[in-house]
């Protein structure tokens, strides 16, 4: 006959194993801070632009929309890549903090075009008029 476990019994249960839960449990989170310390923080971003339709005539359309969504991608990139739109992002959320100590704006600005890149994934222009 299996009589029921009490709290009582749990609570012994739990004393005499006691260090077979604390060193796994100290070793999970001993190796968890050494790799949050070790690997340096990365961060990505993405977005998608939508291109819409215009009222525009055929003959227009074939020749300027492929080309209209390159140039404005192009546009974007630059902008974004730009002196100080980078030293805005750079200073508002601290990045290249450790560097600032021994390297110029300049070089940190030109350390985060480097690490910076651009996809663009095309897509197909279909015109929905035809």
């Amino acid at each position: 006959m299996e009589e029921d476990a009490t709290i009582h019994d749990l609570l012994a249960i739990l004393k005499r194993r006691k260090w077979s839960l604390i060193v796994p449990a100290v070793a999970v989170f001993l190796i968890a801070l050494v790799t949050a310390v070790i690997i340096p923080p990365t961060y990505r971003s993405s977005s998608t632009i939508l291109i819409e339709d215009q009222e525009l005539s055929r003959e227009y359309v074939a020749s300027f929309v492929s080309g209209f969504a390159e140039q404005r991608l192009q546009m974007i990139n630059q902008r974004i890549m730009s002196t100080a739109r980078l030293m805005e992002i750079i200073n508002r959320f601290n990045l290249y903090a450790g560097y600032r100590k021994y390297l110029s704006t300049e070089e940190i600005i030109d350390l985060m075009r480097k690490d910076t890149k651009l996809e663009t994934i095309s897509a197909n222009v279909i015109d929905s008029r035809s």
